[in-house]
């Protein structure tokens, strides 16, 4: 794509403040990363009580 003297490259995904964007506009891949992290989060966070 060529606009006003500059090229941008296509791509088939990128990430926009944060969310993951792609070409066919599905939502899927960024909410499962979205629950991947959380997960991480979660069971990062917790501590062994014994």
């Amino acid at each position: 794509l060529y606009i006003n003297g500059y090229t941008f490259e296509r791509v088939n995904e990128f990430k926009y403040l944060g969310t993951d964007v792609n070409d066919l506009n599905i939502l899927k891949a960024e909410i499962d990363n979205r629950i991947k992290m959380a997960n991480k989060f979660f069971f990062g966070s917790r501590t062994a009580k014994i």
